[in-house]
């Protein structure tokens, strides 16, 4: 007696061949799947790192120009120059707000004495340890947010008198106008 031999059209390998192409595509599928999720985790990280960033500069920014718009020669710590109207970029906020924000704001103006825009005030709030060269140079990618501010210092029905100066307080600030308020972050 002879054996029966398997007739050619069995069809006993196809379930295994099945069985590989379905795992190797849910294999492919879960690897997909969490690469997106450690994408997706990675962008939220620095997103939520970048809002605290632009949040900080800009309370950063507000405590500076609050403290220049009392104080007409405006100097944060004894150990630093006073703002001067030249042009040249100062330090700009107290010690704690570089602390407690994790930036560095600058500022540089110009006076021009009575009249409504008495003056202008550039503020530029950048990442800690940035010079002001650096903060304040166009394009720079430490500056977090920049800021133009005027400040009108003179008495209604006092066009040249009683004004604002260095050493008063009483008529500094009258009005505050922010003409620019760029968030360098949200440009990138």
């Amino acid at each position: 007696m002879t054996a029966a031999r398997p007739s050619r059209q069995s069809d006993s390998g196809a379930a295994l061949i099945l069985a590989l192409v379905f795992l190797l595509a849910v294999g492919t599928l879960i690897v997909a799947v969490g690469q997106f999720a450690v994408t997706a985790q990675s962008n939220t990280i620095n997103l939520k790192a970048e809002r605290a960033l632009r949040a900080n500069a800009s309370s950063a920014a507000t405590v500076a120009i609050q403290q220049v718009r009392v104080n007409y020669a405006y100097q944060p710590d004894t150990s630093q120059t006073a703002l001067h109207y030249d042009g040249t970029p100062y330090l700009c906020a107290p010690g704690w707000v570089n602390t407690s924000y994790k930036v560095t704001v600058f500022c540089q103006g110009t006076a021009y004495p009575g009249t409504a825009s008495s003056r202008v005030v550039d503020f530029y709030v950048c990442k800690n340890g940035t010079s002001a060269s650096t903060c304040t140079a166009a394009g720079s990618s430490s500056t977090v947010l920049v800021s133009e501010v005027i400040y009108d210092d003179v008495p209604a029905g006092q066009p040249t008198g009683a004004q604002c100066s260095a050493g008063s307080s009483g008529t500094c600030g009258l009005t505050v106008s922010i003409s620019k308020w760029d968030i360098r972050l949200a440009d990138s």
